[in-house]
């Protein structure tokens, strides 16, 4: 008879008992995590973003941040980047007003000291925001050119 729990001598035994003593752990632990903790993360609702952008004249740029909801549209901050080699140029920022349901428009003149040239490339991303029970997801527009 082949018999394991019957040879306390025998080296397989340890083996199998460590074995079954890590599926066991396993378990338990896998357990203990499915059964909840005090930062139930499930009560937070994430709200996507989308962000536009559009130039008019030389220097004034602006767009619309687009949510479902007005928490997340209305006050958004808004960054106007020049993507470059390394590290983009922040040329300037300003916060989204509400206008109309799911839309908060948003406007920056880059000052002439920026010295942006003519095939530049510029971008606006829309910053997280959260809130008591609410995350609004960032986003990044479109690249236009100077």
């Amino acid at each position: 008879m082949h018999d394991l729990e019957n040879r306390p001598n025998d080296p397989r035994v340890g083996k199998f008992r460590s074995a079954g003593l890590v599926v066991v752990l396993a378990l338990l632990l896998a357990v203990a995590g499915c059964s909840g903790s005090d930062d139930d993360s499930s009560a937070v609702v994430k709200y996507g973003t989308d962000l536009t952008i559009a130039r008019d004249g030389t220097r004034f740029y602006h767009g619309d941040v687009l949510a479902k909801v007005k928490t997340c549209a209305d006050g958004r901050r808004v960054l106007l980047f020049e993507q470059r080699p390394g590290r983009d140029r922040e040329l300037g920022a300003t916060e989204s007003e509400w206008e109309e349901p799911g839309r908060a428009p948003w406007g920056f003149v880059v000052p002439r000291s920026k010295g942006l040239q003519r095939g530049d490339r510029v971008y606006a991303k829309a910053i997280r925001k959260e809130g008591s029970g609410y995350v609004c997801r960032p986003d990044r527009s479109t690249i236009l050119l100077h």
